[in-house]
């Protein structure tokens, strides 16, 4: 897997959370709130200037009560 590729596979999980959490109607600054995590990563992260780490994925999935198994598999085969 070339560098490009997995930046891409990368960023499209972050998008897949970020719209899962719109959906739900959670806001940047409460998902940064109620995870610990900073508002300024959130941002980063949802605007592709920061490559998400395993960590913060488990995260922002789990707080989201999304599957990231899932999520990670079906970004994969598209």
């Amino acid at each position: 897997m070339k560098k490009i590729e997995a930046q891409q596979i990368s960023d499209n999980i972050v998008d897949v959370l970020a719209e899962i959490r719109r959906e739900k109607k959670v806001t940047p600054y409460r998902l940064a709130k109620d995870t610990g995590l900073s508002h300024s990563t959130i941002s980063y992260l949802e605007r592709h200037k920061l490559k998400p780490t395993m960590y913060l994925l488990i995260i922002i999935a789990d707080y989201l009560g999304a599957d990231l198994g899932a999520i990670i598999s079906k970004v994969m085969k598209n």
